[in-house]
This record gives C-alpha cells, structure tokens and sequence, in this order.
C-alpha cells in the first residue's frame, strides 16, 4: 500500500484517536493509559466493520471510508451536538435526533451510488490531514502538563510529612469520629440557593449535645482542593492540583499520623483514599467504589449516552454498605479509636430518596428539580441523627465532628452539564458555606463561625494536647 492510498483512508482512524487523545489529555493524572489503549482498540475495530459494511454497498473504498468518517465523528461528538442545537430546535427530542441522523447517513450512501465523486480520495486525505494535526497539536500543548505531572508525583512520593507531637502518651482517649458529608450545604448555602430553612435539623442535633455553626465557610468548592488540606491540618493545595496528587496527599495524612503517634487504632468507615496507607486497624471490608471509566466517559457523548447516564449497581452497594458500617463502628472499643469517614452525598448522583429509597435513574443528575437534591439531604439528616443517636447511647464520652466539604453547587452543576450561565462571584463565596456541627463529650464549645478547616485544628489540641488552635471554651 502507498503513502497516498494509506492517507487516503486514514481519516476515521485519525477521528477515534483525537477523540480518545482529547479524553486522555483533559484528565491526565486520573486515567490509566491502558484503558484509554483498550478503547481506542474497541473503536478502530468498530470503524473497520463499518468499512466493509459500506464497501459492500457502494464498492468503493473512498467513499465509504468518507462516510465512515462522517459517521464516527458525529457518533463520537453526538451529545455535544445535540446540546448546541437543542436551544435552536426546542420541539426535537433525542429520538428526533437520532432519525435524522440515520436519514443523512442513508441520504448520504444514495448520493454516493448515484454520482461518481472522483475527488472523495483527496477529501479523504485532507480530512486525514487536519484530524493528524488536531492529534499534533494536542499532544504537544499536553506534553509539558504531563511532565510537570509526573515530576510532582515523584515530589510527592518523596515529601516526609512525618508529624511531631508534644505527647508520647494519651491516658485518656476519647474515640473520635471525624466525618465529611460531601456537597452538604451549610445554613447559608440552602438558603441562599434553595430558599431553605434547615432550623429544625440543627436544632435537633443541638439537643442532642451538639455545638453547630451557621456560618461556617471554606476556602474552595472542590473536594480535590478541600480534604486534603483538612486531613493534613494544613494548607497544601494549590489551584493546579490534579486528582491523582490529591490522592497521593491523603493516603497517609497528618490527621491520622498525629493519632497513630499519640496510640489510637484507625477505623476506615469508607473505602476511599483517606489513610488507606496509614494500616488501619479496622476498615469496611467490600467491593472497591466503581467510579466512572473512561470508556463510560466516551460513551456519554456518543447516540447511545441516554443508556450511559445512569450509575453502576456496585457504587450503590458500596453507599449502603458504607452506611451500614458507619453505625456498626460506633463504640468499636471504649477508647482509642479515631474513626474517618468521606461520605459522597448529599452530592450527584443523587440516587435515594428521602425515605432510603433508591430513585430512578433519571433523577441521578436532575438539577432543575430543587426537591431531589434536598430530599437526598434529608435522608442525609436522618442519617446523621440516627448517628448520633447511637454515639449519645454507646459512646458518650465520645468525640464526634461531622462537616462538609463544600456547599451546594446547583448553578456550578448546571453550567457544566446543562450549559448555562457560569456561577457568579457571589454564588460561588455560597458554594463555600458549609456544615459544621461539633459533640465534644457533652462540653459546651464555641464554633459559630470557625472553618471546617479551624475547627478540626480545635478538636485536635482538646484531644492530644497540641496547639494548633487555641480557643477560649465558653
């Protein structure tokens, strides 16, 4: 085969590896490369049937490798499509869509048996062409933030974090249960944005022996920009941080190391990265959290997305089993516990109900509906008053700290998916607003207005007499 005849039917294969390339480098430090290999393999042997479906119907090569090509771009792009013409054309739907879609590509395949089309070869090549130079030039605009990449991981692999403190021993060691409901919007937050009123939950919790801020805020609304810089007491994080360096910074973080140091045991509540290297004592033994592949990723965008937008039965099982042993952990020994949890709701996918309830699929992601995401917060409430209710029966000398990372992020989350206007400078300072509700063994402690940050700095010093935050105890 010649240069010429190759470039002139390489166009297709060009279009599946600019689009997996474009995956790739948009989240690098968070996919394996092997699964981006095993996806492009999938795809170029989707294309290759293609061309011989249509070289049997047309009996030319160049003009079923242009339509193939045709019809793997806007298969791969075809989600991303629909949402630039949906505003256009308000009365189509997906499968009005998908129609018209098979009519060009059969108006298309006629056309071609009736005209000759001698130049479909050279139009073949150039598209070649510009899809090698889109690969071209995303690489080489990708090459420096990998290198960058792999030089911090290495930074990170090396950096000795190792904690001093000023105790050997602790002769009393209250069990502590640190908790962190991600996207639980703060007083402020739910009100600001779903013009609700969560009084009564604080006010229960406040009877219950509870101190709770209204006014607590953070410095980020990213979780990668958030926990880490919480479970490590200190600020680490930087605006550039990847997923895969967030990962590395809680594995074995400071949180942990000073109560390892001071003789506590640790109890993983939920299997995520959070002192998964710190060998703790006891964990949640099941199946790992199915987070969503890259070939999950690609599929989102393609015709078949409406099949995609859904959650696997496995991060479902993971959710209830982790809930389950958050109950099951309180009172593990009577002293010398410290317990972490990173819960992932009330955040998206909003899969249950206020009642426990799993809800269908098309609410996973329903963000125009105001009362999912606060009836998955009311579950979330039910869930930490049962919580509590069982520490204020089997461990009430305990310590329990329970936060949120960040708020709610509605209008952040509509920008992403539903292309709107992007959050404002105000909302965004909202987004900030989190929960903050402290028991330190019945004490009374003011945290009105700390952050989750300062407060956990608090409860630190109180249990192992440190001092990286003084507070007067009122």
């Amino acid at each position: 085969m010649n240069i010429k005849l190759f470039i002139k039917i390489l166009a297709p294969f060009l279009v599946v590896l600019y689009t997996c390339f474009e995956v790739y480098f948009n989240n690098v430090g968070e996919v394996v490369v092997t699964d981006i290999l095993q996806i492009i393999l999938v795809l170029i042997l989707i294309v290759l049937f293609m061309i011989i479906i249509f070289m049997i119907i047309l009996k030319n090569i160049y003009k079923s490798v242009f339509i193939v090509t045709m019809v793997t771009l806007v298969s791969l792009n075809f989600k991303s499509i629909i949402d630039v013409l949906q505003p256009l054309l308000s009365n189509f739907y997906y499968w009005h869509f998908i129609l018209l879609f098979i009519y060009l590509i059969c108006l298309l395949t006629y056309i071609f048996r009736t005209y000759q089309f001698k130049e479909i070869g050279n139009i073949n090549s150039i598209l070649s062409i510009v899809f090698a130079f889109f690969i071209l030039s995303s690489t080489i605009i990708a090459f420096p933030k990998i290198i960058d990449l792999n030089k911090k991981l290495k930074n990170l692999n090396t950096i000795d974090i190792a904690v001093e403190t000023k105790i050997s021993d602790v002769s009393e060691k209250p069990n502590f249960y640190y908790i962190i409901f991600d996207e639980y919007g703060g007083y402020e937050n739910l009100k600001y944005f779903f013009n609700y009123d969560n009084h009564d939950f604080y006010n229960k919790v406040k009877d219950l022996g509870f101190n709770v801020s209204y006014s607590s805020n953070n410095r980020a609304i990213h979780t990668v920009k958030v926990v880490p810089d919480l479970v490590n007491l200190k600020f680490i994080v930087n605006d550039n941080i990847s997923v895969e360096e967030a990962k590395i910074l809680l594995k074995n973080p400071v949180l942990v190391q000073l109560f390892k140091n001071s003789g506590y045991k640790l109890n993983k509540i939920t299997n995520d990265e959070i002192g998964v290297d710190s060998n703790p004592e006891y964990l949640l033994s099941q199946d790992t959290v199915l987070y969503e592949s890259v070939y999950t990723v690609i599929m989102k965008n393609t015709f078949l997305y409406p099949f995609f937008m859904k959650v696997p039965d496995g991060y479902i099982k993971n959710m209830q089993n982790s809930l389950r042993y958050l109950y099951y952990s309180v009172g593990l020994e009577k002293q010398g516990i410290l317990s972490i949890a990173h819960f992932n709701l009330p955040h998206n996918p909003f899969i249950f109900n206020k009642n426990g309830d799993i809800n269908p699929p098309y609410l996973f992601y329903e963000y125009n509906d105001n009362n999912v995401y606060l009836n998955y917060l009311e579950y979330c409430n039910n869930i930490i008053l049962n919580f509590i209710k069982l520490i204020k029966d089997k461990d009430p000398m305990a310590v329990v700290l329970i936060q949120s990372d960040h708020g709610a992020r509605p209008t952040l989350h509509k920008h992403l998916i539903l292309s709107t206007d992007a959050p404002s400078k105000e909302e965004i300072e909202y987004m900030k607003s989190v929960l903050n509700i402290l028991y330190f063994k019945g004490e009374k402690i003011n945290i009105e207005g700390l952050s989750g940050y300062d407060t956990l700095k608090l409860v630190v010093d109180k249990i192992l007499n440190t001092n990286l935050y003084e507070v007067q105890v009122k």
